[in-house]
C-alpha cells in the first residue's frame, strides 16, 4: 500500500465518521485514528530506509588521483578504499535505521502504557 492509498483511506474514514449537527465537527474513533497514524509511520520507516539505500547507491565513489603514465600503480588500494567506504556507509545506515526503529518503538510503548493505564483505571472504576 502506498502513502497516497493510505491517505485516501484516512480521508474516507473521516468523511464516513459521524458529524455533529450544525457544525463542521466529526466524532472520530480514537483507536482507529491511532491505527492509521501507526500505519503511516510504518510507511515512513520503510520509505526512509529505502531512501537511505537509494541515496547511498548514488553517492559518488571517492577516487584517488592516478597518473595514467604511472604503470606501477595498482587498483587494489582503490578497491579496498571503496569497500571500506561502502561498509562504513552500510553501518551508518544500520545505525540510523536502528535509531529510528528505537524511536518508533518507544513511542508505541508509551502509547500502549497510556492505553493500559486507561484500561486499568476503567477496571478499577468498575470494581468499586
Amino acid at each position: 500500500m502506498t502513502a497516497d492509498d493510505l491517505l485516501y483511506e484516512l480521508e474516507d474514514f473521516i468523511t464516513a465518521s459521524q458529524h455533529i449537527p450544525m457544525t463542521k465537527l466529526v466524532v472520530i474513533d480514537e483507536t482507529k485514528l491511532f491505527e492509521y497514524i501507526d500505519r503511516i509511520r510504518e510507511l515512513m520507516v520503510v520509505g526512509s530506509a529505502a531512501h537511505l539505500q537509494v541515496a547511498a547507491a548514488f553517492q559518488p565513489l571517492p577516487t584517488a588521483y592516478t597518473d595514467p603514465s604511472d604503470a606501477t600503480q595498482s587498483s587494489a588500494p582503490e578497491y579496498e578504499n571503496v569497500v571500506r567506504i561502502a561498509r562504513q556507509d552500510a553501518e551508518e545506515i544500520r545505525t540510523n535505521a536502528d535509531a529510528y526503529a528505537r524511536a518508533v518503538l518507544s513511542d508505541v510503548q508509551s502509547r500502549l502504557e497510556r492505553l493500559l493505564g486507561s484500561v486499568n483505571s476503567g477496571l478499577d472504576e468498575l470494581n468499586r
